[in-house]
């Protein structure tokens, strides 16, 4: 069984979608580890919080109103103090035009929702414990 991140790791979910939110956030709860969950529901600011409480992975949805996950994305990859924190693009679109686009910005990883708690647990388990390495 793989381990679970430290006490306190920091997950930053920047997403639009209450329900996706709330689903993510209560897999988080079945791996019985005290993650901090911080909720972003678009991409304005996005900036100045990862500035005053910088998370150590940020799970970023793609289609959101105001600020998409592209326009997120490229923010974040501008600003060189936060290359270190990984980005994982957390979309329902399997479109490989839009995965394309996001490794050509800079994301880390490209995951297509699950769409069951048990696959979201394994798959924040998964991210979580990854070694990643600095773009």
């Amino acid at each position: 069984m793989q381990s679970t991140p430290a006490p306190g790791f920091h997950i930053l979910m920047v997403d639009d979608d209450p329900d996706d939110a709330l689903l993510f956030s209560y897999a988080m709860e079945t791996l019985r580890t005290p993650f901090r969950f911080s909720l972003h529901q678009d991409g304005l600011n996005l900036l100045k919080t990862l500035s005053d409480e910088r998370p150590n992975i940020i799970f970023l949805d793609l289609n959101m109103p105001t600020k998409n996950g592209y326009e997120c994305l490229q923010e974040i990859r501008s600003e060189p103090s936060f290359n270190n924190i990984p980005v994982v693009i957390y979309s329902t679109s399997g479109n490989k035009k839009d995965i394309e686009k996001c490794f050509k910005y800079g994301a880390d990883n490209y995951v297509i929702k699950p769409f069951s708690i048990s696959g979201i647990s394994t798959m924040i388990r998964k991210l979580c414990n990854t070694e990643w390495t600095a773009s």
